[in-house]
């Protein structure tokens, strides 16, 4: 299994407290990273891969991911994740000039935007948004824990209710806080993970995931073209690893010989390994 590189996917990031319970023996080995996303330190140990330079957003983009923000938030357009995933967000009359004007800075000669450079921009936004996204949600689940590991303030003079904080702060972590929603926001932060690193995967790379969301996801929808195959069965057995601290599950897709959607054809023929913690 080592002998193969193993791609952290589709996240850009490995949180700390996810780090320190992955087995040696399945650590990623490559983390690839949308252009502009910084290189923490503790990630040295690992090959960092950026997409190839035609990719490259043009150098203001950091500065259009915080107009877009700011402009989502003074919109109250809900979550900026959630809304970079519609299709003509670019062209839509609700987009202010300034931020199309970002967009359009290196192609001043033409009336459209470029689509190689239209699509680059979007598939950088969603896996930045991603992250931070990712981020914060993990940042609300450690305070929630930490809150179970504390006294309430008023423990001594309020009453103990039949249904104490204490009970419903557990009942959330066991529900836990997965960072991707819903079905429709994996599958454009998925293809836009393939879309900018595609070229460096290998047929026999190993995939490593800790979204439990992403895999199932991805089991499901593989699952699904199965059945399009008569000559393939169309459930996928879930190999399960079992710790003291976490769950480690492991999918085989097997090589899909029709013509498939992105997905199923990027996965087809490799391993996807989830760590649940």
């Amino acid at each position: 299994m080592t002998e193969n590189k193993i791609f952290l996917f589709p996240h850009s990031v490995i949180p700390n407290h996810i780090r320190k319970y992955i087995p040696a023996h399945i650590i990623p080995t490559t983390i690839c990273k949308p252009w502009y996303m910084e290189i923490r330190e503790e990630e040295s140990e690992f090959e960092i891969i950026f997409p190839d330079e035609r990719l490259k957003p043009p150098k203001n983009f950091l500065n259009l991911i915080k107009e877009y923000k700011i402009w989502m938030k003074d919109q109250d357009k809900g979550n900026a994740l959630f809304m970079i995933m519609e299709k003509e967000i670019w062209n839509s009359e609700e987009t202010p000039r300034h931020i199309k004007t970002l967009i359009k800075a290196e192609n001043k000669e033409s009336t459209h935007i470029n689509s190689l450079i239209y699509d680059s921009i979007k598939w950088h936004l969603i896996l930045h948004l991603a992250t931070e996204f990712e981020s914060d949600q993990f940042d609300i689940d450690k305070g929630i824990k930490d809150l179970t590991r504390k006294d309430p303030p008023l423990k001594d003079i309020v009453e103990e209710s039949p249904v104490s904080m204490d009970y419903l702060l557990k009942d959330l972590i066991s529900y836990g806080i997965d960072p991707i929603l819903d079905e429709r926001i994996i599958k454009e932060i998925i293809e836009a993970w393939i879309n900018l690193f595609i070229k460096y995967i290998e047929n026999n790379s190993l995939l490593f995931t800790f979204s439990k969301d992403i895999f199932y996801y991805l089991k499901g929808i593989f699952e699904d073209a199965l059945t399009k195959d008569i000559s393939k069965k169309g459930i996928l057995p879930i190999k399960e690893e079992k710790a003291e601290n976490h769950l480690m599950i492991k999918v085989s897709f097997p090589v899909l010989l029709d013509n498939a959607r992105q997905i199923e054809n990027f996965l087809s023929g490799k391993d996807l390994i989830c760590l649940i913690c």
